[in-house]
This record gives C-alpha cells, sequence and structure tokens, in this order.
C-alpha cells in the first residue's frame, strides 16, 4: 500500500486505523444495494475488457473515439481507452493541458504530454492506435488562436504558462484591447469585503453599456465576505458574479477580479505545500515548483475579455504577481500597481530580507510623522519598531492619492501662509492635508 512509503509512519497508521474500517462499510453498502460508484463506472469495464470477453464480443466496435477535456484524464480512463481501441480505431482527442487543474481528483496532465510526445502514445506495449506491430507518432493540431481575451492579456498569460517546460509549447494568437488603458492592474487592498472591493469598482470607467464583472476567488473563503448583489446597487452599470476559480472555468467575463494573491502558508501559490497523506493518493505531478498551481493562475487570467485585477491584502503579495509585473515589463505591456489600502504602503525591505512578512511579526512600512516638531518632516517607518526586530525608515513618501492611480509622486511639508501652521501635500496632485491632521492619522515617532 502506498500509505507504507509514508514517512511520517504515526499519521499513516492513524489514517489506516479509521479510514479502512470506513472503506469497508462502504463497499458492502454498494454490494447490498447492488449499485457502483464514479470510479467503478471506469475500472469494471476496462477489467472486463481486458479479460477473454474482448475477443469477439467488444473489439471492432467503435472505429472512432473521440476524447473531449483530454488534459483532465485520470490513469484509469487511459487504461479505459486502451482496453476501448481496436487496430483499426481511430483516436481524436481534443484538450489543453494548459488548463489542467483537476489533479485532486485524479487527472494526470503528463498523460496528454506523453501522448504527443512519445512514440508508443500513452502505454507502451499496448499502444493507443491499438496496433501492435508498429508504433506511430500522433497528428498534433496546435489551436492557436483565442476570441476571447485580448493580445496583452493572453500574452501575459502565456509567457506565465510557459515558465513550466513541462507544458505544451503553444504561441497564442488574440486581438488587439478595446482601448489604450493598461489591461492588467495590480492591487492591493485592507481587506477582501464589499467597501474595499467598491475602491476597485472605482477604477472602472462608467459606460452607457453594461460590463460584466467576475470576482474569482482561489478558495472559497476569500470571496464568502463579497456581496455581489451590494455591490451592484453601488455600480447599477455593472453586473457582478462571484466564484472559484474551478468553478470559472469554460466561463469568461468582461473584467476580472482575482482576490486571494496573497504570498505565505494559505496564500496563492501554497507555501505550505501539499499535504504528503493526500499525495499518496494522487497521480504524480511534473517536477516543476507550483506547477498546478500555475495553471490555476492561467485559468484566471484567461476568463478575462477586456481587463484583469489582481488583488492581495498579505503585506507581501504572491510571487506570482511578481511574475506578472515582470513579465508585462518585458513585452512592453501597460500594466498599473495600485495601493487602495489604508495606512500600509507595502512590505519593509529589511523586515522581508529577514522573511518578517506574515503573522504577528509581519514587517510593513506606515506613514509616520515626527513628534518632536520642530522641524516638521513626515517619512516611512517600519511596523516592528519598537519590537527590537527593525529600525528601518525611509524620506520617500508616497502620495496615498496617487497610489490609487498607480503613481508613485512623494508627499512633501511645508508652512502655510500664516507660518503658524504646515501642511502635508504632493506636487503630483491635488493632496493636502493640515499636517496635524495627518499626524492624528499617523503613527508618531
Amino acid at each position: 500500500m502506498r500509505l507504507d512509503s509514508l514517512h511520517d509512519r504515526f499519521r499513516s497508521k492513524l489514517f489506516k486505523k479509521f479510514f479502512l474500517p470506513i472503506l469497508e462499510v462502504y463497499e458492502e453498502m454498494l454490494r447490498e444495494r447492488d449499485t457502483i460508484d464514479f470510479e467503478d463506472m471506469i475500472l469494471r469495464p476496462t477489467r472486463h475488457l481486458s479479460g477473454a470477453e474482448r475477443e469477439g464480443f467488444w473489439l471492432g466496435q467503435y472505429k472512432y473515439v473521440l476524447v473531449d477535456e483530454f488534459q483532465d484524464i485520470s490513469e484509469s480512463r487511459r487504461d479505459f481507452l486502451v482496453e476501448v481501441l481496436a487496430p483499426d480505431s481511430r483516436l481524436f482527442a481534443v484538450g489543453d493541458d494548459w488548463q489542467s487543474i483537476y489533479r485532486f481528483t485524479g487527472s494526470n496532465s503528463m498523460v496528454m504530454k506523453e501522448f504527443i510526445d512519445s512514440e508508443n502514445p500513452l502505454v507502451a506495449g499496448n499502444e493507443m492506435s491499438g496496433r501492435d506491430d508498429y508504433s506511430f507518432k500522433p497528428h498534433v493540431y496546435r489551436i492557436q488562436e483565442t476570441f476571447r481575451t485580448c493580445k496583452p492579456i493572453s500574452d501575459v498569460a502565456s509567457e506565465f504558462i510557459q515558465k513550466n517546460p513541462a507544458q505544451i509549447r503553444k504561441s497564442v494568437r488574440s486581438r488587439p484591447p478595446n482601448d489604450s488603458t493598461p489591461t492588467v492592474n495590480i492591487c492591493c487592498v485592507d481587506r477582501y469585503d464589499n467597501e474595499n472591493l467598491k475602491k476597485i469598482l472605482d477604477l472602472i470607467p462608467e459606460s452607457d453599456k453594461s460590463k460584466g464583472v467576475f470576482i474569482l476567488g482561489r478558495k472559497n473563503r476569500e470571496i464568502e465576505a463579497i456581496d455581489p448583489r451590494d455591490l451592484m446597487a453601488y455600480r447599477d452599470d455593472l453586473r457582478i458574479s462571484k466564484e472559484t476559480i474551478h468553478k470559472s472555468k469554460g466561463l469568461e467575463d468582461d473584467i476580472v477580479i482575482v482576490v486571494g494573491m496573497d504570498s505565505g502558508m494559505r496564500g496563492f501559490p501554497n507555501h505550505g505545500g501539499e499535504d504528503p497523506l493526500v499525495s499518496v493518493f494522487l497521480p504524480p505531478s511534473d517536477s516543476y515548483l507550483n506547477s498546478e498551481e500555475r495553471r490555476v493562475m492561467y485559468v484566471a487570467m484567461t476568463r478575462a475579455r477586456e481587463k484583469i485585477f489582481l488583488v492581495n491584502q498579505s503585506v507581501q503579495p504572491s510571487p506570482f504577481i511578481e511574475e506578472v509585473k515582470e513579465i508585462c515589463k518585458r513585452l512592453d505591456i501597460k500594466s498599473n500597481d495600485i495601493v487602495l489600502r489604508g495606512d500600509i504602503v507595502g512590505p519593509c525591505p529589511e523586515c522581508l530580507s529577514k522573511g518578517l512578512v506574515e503573522g504577528r511579526w509581519r514587517g510593513a512600512l506606515v506613514r509616520r510623522v515626527r513628534s518632536n516638531s520642530p522641524p516638521y518632516s513626515i517619512f516611512l517607518g517600519c511596523t516592528n519598531f519598537g519590537k527590537g526586530l527593525c529600525n528601518y525608515t525611509s524620506g520617500e513618501v508616497p502620495c496615498p492619492a496617487c497610489l490609487t492611480k498607480g503613481k508613485t509622486t512623494r508627499l512633501n511639508v511645508r508652512p502655510k501662509e500664516s507660518f503658524e501652521k504646515h501642511e502635508v501635500f504632493c506636487v503630483g496632485c491635488n493632496y493636502r492635508k493640515d499636517y496635524d491632521s495627518f499626524r492624528s492619522n499617523s503613527t508618531e515617532r
């Protein structure tokens, strides 16, 4: 049993102790009711056709076999196909390995890869061609034009997914964007709730033509506090819905907002990795780091027809966001990097180098003012100051209004006309705030 190969023998024994009796009761219930489950629908015909019954009864029944969503094929379904195919059968398989995101159900994306790359497709000694006298290489037709999403999003998504060398190579063509505004937008918010989502909706220009907005989350918990009805009451020119990324597969909308783009143990990708106790029941994955999570991210990005917003609430965003930024820069694709949260400007670089960006010790940069004025001054300081962990400061304080537009114009302090008071101002926009008022909303030091 594969469970015996686990390094953690204690958990393995506990699992067998509690699960195997439940499995026995379940199988006995199926026998008593004279019924089968879904996996039996695949395994039993495979065993039947691999025996003596195959001869004369089944052989040659189907000359043409079509398999859709071939990227989601499992090893058991592959074995079933092997038995179905006769010497003169023809297999036509349609799939996109870039969208193989159901490994947790038993799907094995490498089956499709092997089918394309191997001279003996899928099963050595019992080829999918049904021919035993010689091997053959299948004909591969690549559909390399998408009519769903625009070129900037398609180019970023294609470059992102093909960082994994195990993915089948394609060069995707797509239509130009509808306008000259950035199609890729990176946003950080305080929380995944309606109040923060409204700030993102404010970035979408109002239009006489109703547009659809699809809010996606890697997990249900990331979208549970979001109420599309309330958001549509706020913006009646938008049709808004929400779903997990897995359930969005096959769907699309004008604008897609992907929340949950955080780093860490519960982030996207999940740095905690896969539970070994779960892995023993799943098909092997390719060796590229976070390959399944990368495909999930690709599916999320390619749901958007016009624009996409990648949203994080953690101090340190997902490494996938950093990759998207790098790809946009390298391919000269317009993008926005927008800060929509309160006092936190971003991660502290010194704490980041020490790994202090999660939990109670996370280091974030916030706007601070000097408590002993004059001189009147503002600066960025780390939230770990005073804990004996970090003394990082910076005199470059970005304007909060400009950050919402993807700009990083610096704030300054100057005396008012009476010279009795000072104000904080931005040279890049109309942001003005009384120094004392700014201080009351900031952290003194």
